[in-house]
């Protein structure tokens, strides 16, 4: 009977250091788990900045695509008033050299 009841024991130790092994194991996978949570939510949140990052990029890029237009759009008017003025300053020097000759000619 003694002997029974020592083996008795013995199982339950036995029992008792495996289910010591199995909590260990059970604790270290729930931390592994919490570690891998807190990972995937700094991953989502580095995600949602770079979508962020990157929503502000395309409106500097749509802000600059417009002032592009626009600076192109002045350039061409400013071309355009400066062809008129040219144009305009040809004429003068024509009707210039017009007027000299006609008094060269009222001179002579």
């Amino acid at each position: 009977r003694l002997e029974g009841t020592t083996t008795a024991l013995q199982q339950l130790l036995g029992c008792s250091a495996e289910g010591d092994e199995l909590v260990a194991a059970v604790r270290s996978v729930v931390a592994k788990a919490g570690e891998a949570e807190e990972e995937r939510l700094a991953a989502v949140a580095s995600l949602q900045a770079a979508e962020q990052q990157s929503a502000q990029l395309r409106e500097s890029a749509a802000a600059l695509e417009a002032a592009s237009v626009a600076a192109r759009r002045d350039a061409d008017q400013a071309q355009g008033r400066a062809q008129a003025a040219q144009s305009q300053l040809e004429q003068a020097q024509r009707c210039a050299e017009e007027e000299q000759v006609q008094k060269q000619t009222a001179q002579d």
